[in-house]
This record gives structure tokens, sequence and C-alpha cells, in this order.
């Protein structure tokens, strides 16, 4: 591990490197850690991260070690971050945009020099600095309902992708040679003040060409 990678980060900032790129589940191990401490979870004052269902948080090792420090593991749904993690809610895309505009700051200060890995860590330390705000922190999980606690943030349309896979096995027997089908429970979340039957109908009825002419020449022949 270089050490010039790591040039300009935060003091007590935790170096780790993966062969994937990816984290893996030593890696979260030393992540949690870390984590532990700095919150200090004790059996009166326990803590509750909030992760995607990632293998690598899943470990005997990890959950062991989160059982032993009273840190209780929140997994979230799959294919739900998007909705429900307050990091993609509220905080990613800040991020981005201040990590964009310490890099075109660096380029004008620096032309003909490309932005390489040795500028990365000091140029996202910057950009993470100005991002990690109370104020984004309190908005991202506003914006998930995890807290304050809503439960009604979010409208039955959000949640009609799911019925897809919501219907009884009796009813796909029974359309699985349908292609075109769609799932009735799925249209009446969608269209909610139109009738089910007659969007059926609209959807399974399909134009059939015009044949008048062309019988009338052959009678003609």
């Amino acid at each position: 591990m270089k050490e010039e990678l790591f040039y300009g980060t935060s003091a007590g900032i935790l170096k780790l490197i993966s062969d994937s790129g990816y984290m893996n589940s030593d890696l979260f191990i030393k992540r949690l850690g870390h984590f532990q401490k700095y919150v200090k979870s004790t059996v009166d004052d326990p803590v509750i991260p909030i992760l995607d269902n990632d293998t690598s948080r899943c470990s005997l090792q990890a959950i062991t070690f989160c059982r032993e420090h009273f840190i209780a593991l929140l997994s979230l749904p799959p294919h739900a971050t998007y909705k429900i993690q307050p990091l993609d809610r509220g905080f990613f895309d800040p991020l981005k945009t201040a990590f964009s505009q310490e890099c075109t700051k660096w380029l004008l200060y620096n032309p003909g020099i490309p932005v390489t890995l040795k500028q990365f860590a000091a140029l996202f330390h910057l950009a993470y600095s100005k991002v990690s705000t109370i104020q984004i922190c309190e908005k991202s999980f506003e914006a998930t309902g995890l807290f304050p606690y809503n439960p009604d943030i979010f409208a039955k349309v959000d949640f009609a992708p799911s019925e897809v896979t919501n219907i009884p096995n009796e009813d796909y027997q029974q359309n699985s040679d349908k292609d075109d089908d769609l799932p009735l429970s799925l249209l009446k979340i969608i269209y909610q003040n139109k009738p089910v039957e007659l969007l059926t109908q609209q959807h399974h009825t399909q134009p059939q060409p015009s044949t008048s002419k062309f019988s009338e020449g052959r009678q003609g022949t």
C-alpha cells in the first residue's frame, strides 16, 4: 500500500484496499472495528448501522462481532436502496457534484496535468468536507421515512413493480401462454381512476388490417 495514495486525507482515516475494488468480508470486519472505536456502543447505548444486503456484511465473524459490541445490523431489502438508503437519497448526488467541482478547480490551477490516484484522496476529502453536514444528513433520513419515522412516505404506485412478482402461482399458470398479459393488481395501482376492464381491453385489442378492398379486387377478377 503506497502512502502517497492517501495524501491529503483527514486524520484518523482507515486505509483499506481490496484486490477487486469492492468490499469483502475481511475488510468489513476491519471497518466494524473502526466504527466501534468511534461510536463506543454499549448495552445501554447500542447502535444500528443501516446497510445494503451485500454478502460481505453477513459473515459469521461480522455478526459475532456485532453481538459482542451491541451493534444491531439493519439490512435493507434487495433493490430498494435507491428508495430507502439515506446515502442514495440525499448524500451521493451532492458529493458527486462537489467532487466534480474540486477536480475542475484542480485542473484549472494545473493546466495540462490530469487528475490521477495521487490527487484523488485530497480532492475527495475537500468534497466530502463540504457535503457531510448535519442538514444534509437530516434531510437524507427524512426523505427515506426512517427518521422521523414516516410509514406513509411512499405512495402505492411506488410499490407497483413488486406486484409483478406477487401473482399467485395458479394465475401465472393460466396466463403463462399470453406474453402480453399484465397483472390486474398492477393495473389497479397504476390506473386507480380508470376501470380495469377497459384497460385490459385496450391492452389486448390489436388493430386488424382491413381486407375489404382486397376482397373486392378478388371478386372483380
